[in-house]
């Protein structure tokens, strides 16, 4: 009795990876792989920078007989690429990508008389390593990735024309999330088009004192840590089989 029972286990079993076997095949026979290239624009707060911008567009601890020359604008904006890969089954799609931003602002202090002047920049760049999970239903969707970011804060150096760390605080590593909206367009059998509005929320914040000691020879302000959260939109290519709706 008991050996029968063993047996109808087995047979059981077996059946059931059968089926599970079954399950799987068909899910790859319905699933697309897609690359993936396009366009990010991010609209960032930066209150603490764009408070340094203002301290240096005063004048604020320049040499006594030298003025601003060229202020400097506020920086909202950063913008850039991403390319990726993604895996769908079904309505549900699996995607890896990178993301590459930068933006910058510069400036110039001098003395008018003397006609001297010397330039003052700084860039922001960023790149972001992203896995994310979307659900796609016909035209819309919605997603949520865990990214990895490294982040910078460069000057550009006037003898070489390269850009080089500040100092070697100004490399940030550390994770986000982003939430999203989807929006699709099936253009053909084998392209397609999406526009992703995001929200990316920082787990931590960064230290800017450096751009501080940069722009106005001073980082003894309070402030100097700033949250880098993201408002932004992402427009991506799809090259790869498009389902019909």
């Amino acid at each position: 009795m008991l050996l029968r029972i063993v047996n109808i286990g087995k047979k059981t079993g077996r059946i059931v990876m059968i089926l599970q076997f079954v399950i799987f095949l068909n899910l790859i026979m319905d699933a697309q792989i897609n690359s993936e290239v396009g366009y990010t624009v991010s609209y960032i707060p930066l209150k603490v920078t764009n408070s340094i911008i203002s301290r240096y567009n005063k004048g604020q601890n320049i040499g006594e007989n030298e003025s601003v020359l060229k202020p400097m604008n506020k920086l909202h904006i950063i913008n850039g690429f991403n390319l990726g890969l993604s895996y769908r089954v079904s309505d549900l799609k699996f995607v890896g990508s990178w993301n590459s931003l930068i933006a910058g602002r510069s400036g110039t202090v001098g003395n008018v008389k003397e006609g001297t002047g010397k330039e003052k920049n700084f860039y922001f760049v960023t790149n972001t390593f992203s896995f994310g999970t979307e659900v796609l239903i016909n035209h819309f969707g919605i997603g949520a990735s865990l990214d990895y970011n490294v982040s910078t804060l460069k000057t550009k150096l006037k003898s070489t024309s390269s850009k080089v760390l500040i100092s070697p605080d100004t490399k940030y590593k550390f994770y986000s999330n982003r939430v999203y909206l989807i929006f699709y367009f099936r253009a053909t059998d084998n392209f397609g088009v999406e526009l992703k509005p995001y929200v990316s929320f920082p787990w931590e914040k960064i230290d800017v004192s450096e751009l501080s000691n940069l722009l106005v020879d001073d980082s003894s302000t309070t402030l100097n840590t700033e949250k880098l959260i993201h408002f932004g939109l992402t427009f991506c290519v799809l090259n790869g089989f498009q389902p019909e709706n």
